[in-house]
């Protein structure tokens, strides 16, 4: 087995202070406290025989990106041969990293052993034997990475990748071996919810694991000596603490960080120092949230952009731990739902007896492109009860929401007209069900536009969106699905005045149907026998809402399109290629 230790090598190298002094790296220095835990981290899956995997959410300053640099460095001559990456946005940015390698190579043990044969602004490649190179770009260049081997890689500040990692990180995971040896580390403060390191951050921390290659690493700011202010001038005392004001609830800090450990006799320094970056921080209170958490979800409060407020966002989702995964059919005597973890549908709860339920649909024209969604709401309770989340064509989007329309109590349909909206509306005409919503807006003429179905304008969406902030806003939604509320969180007001999601290859079929599912249900609430619902009434339930668009009642279903009869485990939808749910 490896016995890998790095600090004697590690101190070796010299680094540059703030105050522009060259000393070397030390593990007992008291600002090492993550570059220890970060150290050591890398050791232990170097020891264990793993490729060295490491994503890194962290304050500002606190000595990582140093560290990993000075590691990469000596991974080119732990490994001869190796081909080692620097990736960061900014131009500038890219050359103080490599200055620190620079540093590491001109000051360091290893001057008398190997001679460089290329040394360039961008490039360090060593001769024969070592045979290895250290090279430094920005992360602007799509094609960085493709043709190559990489041992190392040290992706800088990633959040601010942008819609570039998109392209990049693919390139990368071609380039890096999954195999002993090599090393990736991506390192960034926040910069909101959405895009790569967000994305790939979460699935690193999922509770349920296997979704991400990368261990999670956060560090806090409140651990770093450096976060202090001693003056006695300046120092705050506990009575000159906010409970909500222009830095937040300052108490409830100071009590965080006791809880944390933080020593008693430190904690009011450290606070002296947060109010004062907070107020000479350009974004706040929510800017320093961003670059200087206390926890991870801190750091993604806010996106700056982002449409529906996260925070109120965070309170109304509870992960169900009672869901269940499948489809439905028709067993012979009505609609059923098989549990399997094949199908599309997760269902949070089934139909109560007496409940009215709403549901919206979010179709695409094709299987190709973004994925569709059904969502289902409880029509007294705000609560998402099911969500059907995949790719199919229209019409079979149609067929689905349908039968799901007939197990959630006859429940109100509602579909998006444009984009296949209108193939999925053929299926509930033709079937003859009669509990389809109509479009009949107050600001609209009395006949002239009772309309099938939601369409989606510039100003319907306006009204769409202002309403889900406003149940959200109000903690009135309770939301259960993990894709619903990680799309809703990277939703943000685009530069050209509309709405979608943060990331160019994101989606917003989630967001859509919700939606179309909460207007259904808030526009019709008139239509609610409330004694009804909350199983007062001795009168049989009236199911559904109080609407006829066609004369008849419409027909049982005696076959669920989504399924084959003969092999009811085998949803037919299924195609190659189908998104999973996020969480």
């Amino acid at each position: 087995m490896p016995a890998l230790d790095l600090w004697p090598w590690l101190e070796e190298l010299e680094i540059k202070t703030k105050k522009g002094k060259r000393v070397k790296l030390r593990r007992d220095d008291p600002l090492a406290w993550a570059q220890r835990e970060f150290v050591a981290e890398v050791e232990r899956q170097y020891n264990a025989g793993l490729p060295v995997r490491i994503i890194v959410l962290k304050g500002r300053q606190v000595g990582i990106s140093t560290v990993t640099e000075a590691i990469l460095f000596l991974w080119a001559f732990l490994h001869p041969g190796s081909y080692n990456l620097v990736l960061s946005m900014e131009k500038e940015d890219s050359k103080y990293l490599f200055s620190m390698a620079k540093r590491y190579w001109t000051h360091g043990p290893f001057g008398d052993l190997f001679e460089l044969k290329y040394d360039t602004k961008e490039e360090m490649v060593w001769d024969a034997p070592l045979d290895s190179t250290m090279r430094v770009a920005t992360a602007s260049k799509e094609e960085v990475g493709r043709g190559m081997t990489i041992a190392g890689c040290h992706c800088s500040e990633v959040a601010r990748f942008g819609d570039t990692a998109d392209t990049i990180i693919p390139g990368l995971e071609n380039a890096i071996p999954d195999e002993f040896g090599t090393i990736w580390v991506h390192e960034s403060t926040a910069k909101g919810v959405g895009g790569y390191f967000h994305d790939e951050w979460m699935k690193a921390t999922d509770p349920e694991g296997g979704k991400s290659d990368f261990v999670p690493m956060f560090f806090p700011w409140f651990w770093h000596d450096d976060y202090e202010i001693w003056s006695p001038d300046l120092l705050l005392k506990f009575e000159d603490l906010e409970v909500d004001g222009e830095f937040g609830d300052e108490v409830g800090v100071v009590r965080f960080l006791l809880g944390e450990g933080v020593q008693p006799d430190r904690v009011m320094a450290k606070m002296t120092w947060r109010r004062r970056k907070i107020r000479n921080a350009p974004a706040g209170l929510d800017g320093f949230h961003e670059e200087y958490p206390c926890t991870p979800e801190e750091a993604f409060l806010s996106t700056g952009s982002n449409v529906f407020a996260i925070e109120p966002l965070r309170e109304c989702y509870r992960p169900h731990v009672g869901s269940s995964r499948g489809y439905i059919y028709n067993d012979g005597r009505g609609i059923a739902f098989w549990e399997t973890d094949a199908g599309h549908l997760t269902v949070y709860k089934k139909p109560g007896r007496r409940q009215k339920y709403a549901v919206g649909t979010d179709p695409t024209k094709t299987i190709e492109g973004d994925p569709c969604a059904i969502q289902v709401l409880n029509r007294a309770t705000m609560e998402q009860v099911a969500v059907w989340h995949g790719h199919a064509v229209p019409a079979r989007i149609g067929e689905i929401s349908l039968g799901l329309a007939y197990w959630y109590n006859n429940a109100l349909l509602n579909t998006e007209v444009q984009g296949g909206g209108h193939d999925v509306m053929a299926v509930w005409r033709q079937a003859g069900y009669n509990h389809i919503w109509t479009d009949r807006r107050p600001d609209k003429a009395k006949y002239s536009a009772q309309l099938l179905g939601w369409k989606t304008t510039y100003d319907t969406k306006q009204w769409l969106i202002a309403t889900l902030q406003g149940f959200f806003s109000r903690r009135e939604l309770k939301l259960h699905h993990g894709a619903t509320y990680y799309e809703l969180t990277q939703y943000t007001a685009l530069e050209d005045g509309t709405y979608g999601p943060a990331r160019r290859s994101g989606h917003d079929d989630c967001v859509m149907a919700l939606g179309i599912a909460l207007m259904t249900a808030w526009t019709e609430w008139a239509t609610l026998d409330m004694n009804e619902v909350m199983g007062v009434s001795t009168d049989p339930p009236d199911i559904g809402a109080h609407r006829i668009v066609v004369e008849n009642a419409g027909r049982v279903m005696d076959h669920i399109p989504g399924t084959m009869p003969q092999y009811p485990e085998v949803p037919v939808y299924a195609l190659a290629g189908e998104i999973e749910d996020w969480l």
